[in-house]
C-alpha cells in the first residue's frame, strides 16, 4: 500500500529567527506554512514509510541563515515513502 504520513508520529523543532524574509527548500513533500502568532519558526514534521533493497526515510531539517531545509530521501529496489512539514512562522515574516 501507499505509505501515509498523516498517522506518524510527530517530531517538533523550532528555530529563533531575526530575518525580515524565509525560503523553505523542501523535497517532494506536503508542505503547510502558516502565519501565526509564535516569535520562533515551529516546524512539525511527520514521516512514514518503507523500503525494500535501499535506505530510507531518512529526514533533515535545519535553518542555515535565511534557509530553512526540510528533507526526506527514501530510494530502493521497493520504496514507499511520504512526508508532511506544518511551518509556523511570525505573521511579519516574507517567504
Amino acid at each position: 500500500g501507499c505509505a501515509d504520513a498523516s498517522g506518524a508520529k510527530a517530531e517538533h523543532r523550532a528555530w529563533a529567527f531575526q530575518g525580515k524574509r524565509l525560503t523553505v527548500e523542501v523535497d517532494d513533500t506536503r508542505l503547510d506554512v502558516v502565519a501565526a502568532d509564535v516569535e520562533r519558526i515551529e516546524v512539525t514534521r511527520r514521516v512514514a514509510g518503507h523500503v525494500v533493497l535501499g535506505k530510507g526515510p531518512t529526514s533533515s531539517w535545519g535553518l542555515d541563515g535565511d534557509r530553512l531545509r526540510l528533507r526526506v530521501s527514501c530510494a530502493g529496489l521497493i520504496a514507499d515513502c511520504d512526508a508532511r512539514y506544518e511551518v509556523k512562522v511570525p505573521r511579519a515574516l516574507a517567504l
